[in-house]
C-alpha cells in the first residue's frame, strides 16, 4: 500500500505537467457552453409548449 505522503507528491507531480487553458480559451469554451445551454433550453420550451397545446386542444375538441 502506498503512503499518504507518496501518493500525494505523486499528485503534485502530475498536476504540473497539466497544461492548463489560457484565459481565452476558457472564455470561449465557456461561451459555447452558455451559448448551447441557451439553445437547448429554447428548443425544449418549443416542445413543451407545442405538446400542451396539443394536448389542450385535442380535450377541447375531446
Amino acid at each position: 500500500m502506498i503512503s499518504p505522503l507518496n501518493f500525494f507528491s505523486g499528485v503534485f507531480q502530475e498536476v504540473q505537467k497539466v497544461v492548463w487553458p489560457t484565459r481565452r480559451t476558457t472564455a470561449i469554451h465557456t461561451a459555447i457552453v452558455v451559448a448551447s445551454m441557451i439553445g437547448l433550453i429554447a428548443i425544449v420550451s418549443a416542445i413543451d409548449f407545442l405538446l400542451i397545446n396539443i394536448i389542450r386542444w385535442s380535450i377541447v375538441k375531446g
